[in-house]
């Protein structure tokens, strides 16, 4: 799943910088 997020990561850094962090914790929990 870390790769799945890594990815999704991706596509929010390119679309929302402003939220990677947010979205890169939201999806690490997700990921637990």
């Amino acid at each position: 799943k870390l790769i799945s997020t890594l990815y999704k990561n991706v596509q929010v850094m390119s679309t929302r910088p402003s939220q990677l962090n947010t979205d890169a914790a939201f999806g690490l929990a997700l990921s637990d």
